[in-house]
C-alpha cells in the first residue's frame, strides 16, 4: 500500500473520529463496544493494567525537561499525555482529527498546562519544524497503519539518532486473538484502518528499529476473563485472575517470541 493511498484512508479516518457515526443498527459492533467497555475495561482495571503502564513507561522515559516529545495520534489525550506536556521542553501533540485536539487543548488548560503546540494533521504528511524529535509516544498508533514499511521509514526520519520510540498496541498472533478479531472484523466500522500486530508486523519492526525493552498484557490473563465478567465479585477467581496477570508481567519480555503472543504489547523502540 502507497503512501498516497493511506493518506487516503486517513481522510475516512478523520472523519470517523471527528463525527459521531451512527452505528446504532450494527448489532455485532453495538454488542463488542458494550463488551470491551463493561467488561473488559473493569478487568483491565480490576488488573491495574493502566497504572503499570504509567509506571513502566515513566520509567522507560527518564528524565524528558531538556527533551523534544511528540504525542503521536494522541486523540483527546491518552495516559501519558498530561505528563508529557508538563515536564517536556517541547512537547508536540499531533492527531488526524482537530475535535479531538481541541479536547485535548483544553484538557491540558484545565490542569494549568500551557506548554505545547497541537496540530491536526496527518504524520506521514505533515511537515515538522525542527523536524526530528528525542521521544515519539505512539500510544494505540501504530496499529492503524496498514503498510509498516511506510510508517517505519516516517518514524525514522523524525526521530533523533539517539531518540526512542514507545509504542502501545494490539496484537492478532494467539489463536485466542485470531479467533476473536475473525469473528469479529466483519462487522467492524473502522476495518478500514485496524490492523492489530501480527509476526510480519513485529518483525518488520525488527528490521528496522532495536527492541530495548517489551512488555505484554492480556497474555494467560485473558484466560481469567470471562469467569471475571460473571463473577467480578468471586475472590478465588479474582485470586486466580490476579497470578495469571502476575505470571504475564514476569514471562512476557523482549528477549522472547512470547510477548507477541498477549493481545496487547508495549515497546520500547529505538534506531539500530
Amino acid at each position: 500500500m502507497s503512501k498516497e493511498s493511506m493518506i487516503e484512508v486517513n481522510k475516512t479516518q478523520t472523519e470517523f473520529y471527528s463525527k459521531k457515526i451512527d452505528t446504532s443498527k450494527n448489532l455485532i459492533y453495538r454488542f463488542w463496544d458494550t463488551l470491551r467497555k463493561k467488561g473488559f475495561w473493569a478487568y483491565r482495571q480490576f488488573l491495574g493494567i493502566d497504572d503499570h503502564v504509567v509506571q513502566l513507561h515513566t520509567n522507560w522515559l527518564g528524565d524528558i525537561q531538556n527533551k523534544s516529545v511528540l504525542d503521536f495520534g494522541c486523540g483527546a489525550g491518552n495516559l501519558l499525555s498530561p505528563y508529557l506536556a508538563k515536564y517536556a521542553k517541547r512537547y508536540v501533540a499531533m492527531d488526524l482529527s482537530d475535535v479531538l485536539i481541541q479536547k485535548l487543548q483544553t484538557k491540558l488548560r484545565n490542569k494549568g498546562i500551557t506548554n505545547g503546540q497541537f496540530i491536526s494533521d496527518d504524520f506521514l504528511n505533515y511537515q515538522f519544524n525542527p523536524p526530528k524529535f528525542d521521544v515519539i509516544y505512539a500510544f494505540g498508533v501504530m496499529h492503524h497503519f496498514k503498510d509498516m514499511d511506510v510508517l517505519l521509514v516516517r518514524l525514522d526520519q523524525c526521530l533523533e539518532t539517539d531518540g526512542i520510540i514507545l509504542t502501545y498496541d494490539p496484537t492478532n498472533v494467539s489463536l485466542v486473538s485470531k479467533l476473536i478479531r475473525a469473528l469479529y472484523r466483519p462487522f467492524q466500522p473502522d476495518a478500514e484502518w485496524e490492523f492489530p500486530f501480527t509476526n510480519s508486523a513485529f518483525d518488520k519492526i525488527v528490521n528496522k528499529f532495536n527492541i530495548h525493552a517489551a512488555q505484554g498484557y492480556f497474555g494467560k490473563s485473558v484466560m481469567g476473563f470471562p469467569f471475571f465478567f460473571i463473577s467480578k465479585k468471586s475472590r478465588i477467581i479474582n485470586n486466580w485472575a490476579n497470578s495469571l496477570h502476575k505470571k504475564d508481567l514476569a514471562d512476557l519480555t523482549k528477549d522472547s517470541y512470547w510477548f507477541r503472543r498477549a493481545m496487547n504489547v508495549t515497546m520500547l523502540l529505538a534506531k539500530k
